[in-house]
């Protein structure tokens, strides 16, 4: 969870954000101060625990899994990720409402588990799971707030960038891969368990891969928070996923690889709604 320094009260991250409360004389600051002063004010970085040291920089975080559709193999849509992500960070009202965006994921991603789940069947890994997507948008929510201020109190379409684009990449994810499972699997053991696993796994190397190119962008710009937690938790998902999926005799390397290109696609057209909020063509590679 998230929380300000030692001694910075919720007064002053308010001020930090630009937003004073001492009545109507105030003037907020210009947005370029007052994203530089945000950040000040949230200065929460997340350091990954002792016995996972990160190198300097703490971008590559030495993920396990090495084969097809592994959070260290190469995604499609590397450059129009980069694009977007030198893009938001520049301005602070809009990475404001990347990291709501990107809260919101989290959010609907929280949901989506706890929809798909028999309570006869939650067992620590999948509490566990649970417990930190929520964390996770609270994490980003929080920053969220204290970067963007009073533009990015919800979830409502304006304080989102590219909302509706966002819910439908979890929306088409969720149902394409539940169903392309569902008819392979159905008269397979562990097959109502398996779509959520399969779409979670999915999802759980995008954000690998995304945050840690995000990562990268934030510390080119010397911000005072971090990503390394949660990639790790993140990369902690992925591999409980496979182990489950292990046990579950669903072997992803040789039967995961069209639920990868159905995950490409659906970023695909995210990122092309990015684009064009940008004012650029959608042009994915």
């Amino acid at each position: 969870m998230l929380s300000p320094e030692p001694g910075t009260t919720p007064s002053r991250v308010m001020q930090a954000s630009g937003f004073h409360p001492g009545g109507a004389s105030s003037e907020p600051q210009p947005a370029a101060t007052a994203h530089a002063a945000a950040v000040e004010g949230a200065r929460v970085v997340a350091d990954a625990p002792a016995t996972q040291a990160l190198p300097e920089g703490g971008v590559t975080l030495g993920l396990r899994r090495k084969g097809p559709g592994s959070a260290t193999a190469p995604l499609e849509h590397a450059a129009a990720s980069e694009a977007h992500l030198a893009w938001v960070v520049k301005e602070p009202l809009r990475h404001g409402r990347w990291l709501n965006t990107l809260a919101l994921l989290e959010h609907i991603g929280c949901r989506k588990i706890v929809k798909s789940m028999d309570s006869r069947s939650a067992d620590l890994t999948l509490l566990r799971h649970i417990a930190e997507e929520a964390r996770h948008a609270l994490f980003f929510k929080e920053l969220a707030c204290r970067v963007g201020g009073s533009t990015v109190t919800d979830f409502r379409s304006e304080q989102l960038m590219c909302g509706d684009a966002a819910r439908a990449y979890i929306q088409r994810l969720d149902h394409e891969i539940s169903d392309v499972v569902s008819a392979q699997l159905s008269a397979e053991p562990h097959s109502q368990l398996l779509p959520y696993l399969c779409v979670t796994r999915a999802v759980e190397v995008r954000a690998v891969d995304l945050y840690r190119r995000y990562e990268a962008h934030l510390r080119a710009i010397d911000a005072p928070f971090s990503l390394r937690s949660i990639l790790l938790e993140e990369d902690s998902h992925l591999e409980e996923m496979d182990d489950i999926l292990t046990r579950a005799n669903f072997d992803w390397d040789a039967r995961g690889q069209s639920l990868s290109a159905i995950e490409a696609r659906a970023f695909a057209e995210f990122l092309a709604a990015l684009a064009e909020e940008r004012g650029e063509p959608p042009s994915i590679n």
